[in-house]
């Protein structure tokens, strides 16, 4: 699980294919939740609600508004929490950045 989190940009962060190991059934009804914390633990953002997106085979998303206090170079941690008919925890070190200029 990779992310990229840009500085003053929404950023949509999806949790995709969450299956059960001992079923191997997707898992489309589990409580999922996304926090951001600075290299201190500090929380930045969150806990933010991370729906089912309907008609998936276990995908969730959540957009991280760009209101949140990211700085360009500085290092963070996303942190996804799965709780219900499955639990799990991703923690995924990330640098936020600044979107690269667009090419004419």
């Amino acid at each position: 699980m990779a992310f990229q989190l840009l500085v003053r940009n929404d950023n949509l962060v999806s949790l995709n294919g969450l299956k059960d190991q001992v079923s191997a059934t997707f898992v489309n009804t589990a409580t999922v939740n996304l926090t951001v914390t600075d290299t201190t633990n500090r929380v930045i953002a969150g806990p933010i609600a991370m729906p089912y997106v309907t008609g998936s085979t276990g995908n969730y998303q959540a957009i991280l508004p760009a209101s949140t206090p990211l700085q360009a170079g500085v290092s963070y941690r996303v942190t996804i929490q799965v709780t219900g008919p499955a639990v799990a925890e991703w923690d995924v070190p990330v640098t936020a950045e600044w979107r690269d200029a667009l090419s004419p």
